[in-house]
């Protein structure tokens, strides 16, 4: 066999909206069949390829896990998903961030919903002074690759703080793996939080 799965694909349970929970459940499962098909393929091509250049064919692997940040019982429940293809070489891990205001009505929250009004200037300006920290201690960064945070910028809760997280090699050495910025947070959410959709 050229390639093999190792799959630990997250089931969602214990938020108060089911009819979200089972919705967010089937898209991260949806999400996994899309990854786990567009591997295979991608392994089969790189097979097809070794052997016809008269190489040995190396297996490659695919692994989905998560780690749960905030539990469901929580205001918030927060959980990352990592899915990594190992094809030969150095890999970069695929991240993606589930923040769940749990509710009687859910749905996504969002970094403006926890940091109000000039959420993007507040986080870029605490993350700008930490990797400025960083670099002072020799942690290879990349400052000029630093453009601040993104519209889809991944991120999780966790012990009352939200962890901003960047991919790897987006701005540090590829050893530094995925640079996480530890941000306080008060505790309130914004209004969108407290309004049902």
């Amino acid at each position: 066999m050229f390639y093999s799965l190792n799959l630990n694909v997250p089931v969602i349970s214990g938020l108060k909206d089911t009819a979200y929970q089972q919705k967010i459940n089937a898209e991260i499962q949806a999400k996994a069949n899309r990854d786990k098909a567009d591997f295979i393929q991608k392994a089969k091509q790189q097979a097809d390829d070794l052997r016809k250049r008269g190489f040995p064919v190396i297996p490659v692997t695919l692994t989905i896990t998560h780690e749960v940040k905030s539990k469901p019982g929580d205001d918030i429940f927060s959980m990352e998903v990592i899915t990594d293809a190992q094809m030969g070489g150095t890999s970069k891990p695929d991240l993606d961030f589930y923040n769940i205001y749990n509710g009687e009505t859910a749905h996504v929250i969002t970094l403006q919903e926890l940091f109000g009004p000039g959420y993007r200037e507040k986080l870029n300006r605490e993350i700008g002074k930490q990797i400025d920290e960083r670099i002072a201690q020799g942690i290879p960064y990349f400052k000029d690759q630093w453009h601040g945070i993104s519209d889809t910028q991944g991120f999780y809760v966790q012990d009352g703080e939200v962890v901003i997280v960047f991919d790897k090699y987006a701005i540090a050495a590829g050893y530094v793996g995925q640079p996480e910025f530890k941000i306080p947070w008060d505790g309130v959410l914004h209004e969108k939080a407290k309004l049902p959709q």
